[in-house]
């Protein structure tokens, strides 16, 4: 999760699948952005 100069605020882990996307740790960041109610924050991927 990224703020809004993409400074990193918190990082989420999980597996790739088959097309390299890693799905359980963009849902779970996209989970916390709307529970929480964090305007101006993002998730991105970063691939290795």
């Amino acid at each position: 999760m990224t703020d809004r100069v993409n400074r990193v605020v918190r990082r989420y882990r999980g597996t790739s699948d088959w097309n390299g996307m890693c799905r359980e740790g963009l849902r779970q960041c996209n989970y916390d952005l709307q529970s929480m109610g964090m305007w101006g924050y993002r998730c991105a991927t970063v691939r290795w």
